[in-house]
């Protein structure tokens, strides 16, 4: 299976830590095609990281829009199947199976 994950955060001290994190426990899932889609913050400590992009968000225009960035995450998606999620959840290494 294909995955986009799509990981919507905000700028608050933390959220980098908790992305490269949420980054590490994806890359051990061990998914052959898989897309990591953040939206929203102002850091960029993990575009180094393979099948990672980020794009920018306005949070002026409502804070906390939280609807509008999961619409765009579902827009660019590569892949069908979209894990949208904040930026405090770990997946398991086990995650696909269980998935399954």
């Amino acid at each position: 299976m294909n995955f986009t994950f799509g990981i919507c955060t905000i700028n608050e001290s933390g959220a980098d830590t908790r992305i490269n994190q949420i980054i590490n426990s994806i890359e051990q899932i061990k998914l052959n095609n898989y897309e990591i889609i953040i939206i929203g913050g102002k850091g960029d400590n993990y575009s180094n990281k393979k099948n990672v992009k980020r794009i920018e968000f306005d949070e002026t225009i409502k804070k906390n829009w939280i609807t509008r960035k999961k619409n765009i995450i579902a827009e660019v998606a590569n892949y069908e199947n979209i894990v949208m999620m904040h930026d405090y959840f770990l997946f398991p290494v086990d995650w696909a199976e269980s998935f399954k």
